[in-house]
């Protein structure tokens, strides 16, 4: 409402209405130690410096309000922050794991060639690869358990993988010369 002299009825019905809901022995006055008896300009006056000292209010409500939720994203950016460096760490602490885990698999393969006393054909990176990965099984300590069974299992499966133990070649036949497949597969039989 404005201060117009024409509102002033309405101004004097509000005056009274508020006057008429206000407990009584209550000052319905904003300032303490006046009379109940105010003129209409001066509750105008001071309905307009309510409405000025509510508006500063509202006013420092939303500066606070935006304030808070400032720094609510500020937090939330920090947690943010905090959320993708655990999963970047998670990220480098698996893929450790996991070449760990080759790094103890490859060594494995390597004894278990060796306990068998195999010679292997081909480069045992190969031989890795054609391990069977959903067979190996992993202790604790992160060490695979079976590993000699399953090279055993890899060499029967593909005999080609080794040779003869004590050839130059590993046995691989490497160096003959033939002159026909023929005499290659007589010459392979005999052996």
């Amino acid at each position: 409402m404005s201060a117009n002299p024409a509102d002033g009825s309405q101004a004097d019905t509000d005056a009274t209405a508020q006057a008429a809901t206000t407990p009584t022995g209550t000052n319905s006055s904003p300032q303490a130690g006046q009379s109940d008896d105010l003129s209409p300009a001066q509750l105008r006056a001071e309905l307009a410096d309510a409405r000025k000292e509510a508006a500063k209010f509202r006013t420092q409500l939303r500066g606070f309000e935006k304030t808070e939720a400032d720094r609510k994203a500020a937090e939330l950016s920090e947690v943010e922050k905090r959320d993708a460096r655990i999963r970047e760490l998670e990220d480098h602490a698996a893929q450790s794991q996991q070449r760990t885990r080759q790094y103890a698999l490859r060594d494995a393969v390597e004894q278990a060639v060796n306990k068998e006393q195999l010679a292997l054909t081909a480069p045992l990176g190969d031989v890795l690869r054609l391990l069977d990965a959903d067979a190996i099984e992993w202790d604790d300590n992160g060490a695979p358990k079976h590993v000699g069974a399953l090279v055993k299992a890899l060499v029967a499966d593909r005999p080609y993988l080794v040779g003869r133990r004590g050839s130059v070649d590993g046995g691989a036949g490497g160096g003959q010369v033939a002159g026909n497949m023929n005499d290659l597969l007589r010459g392979m039989i005999r052996r």
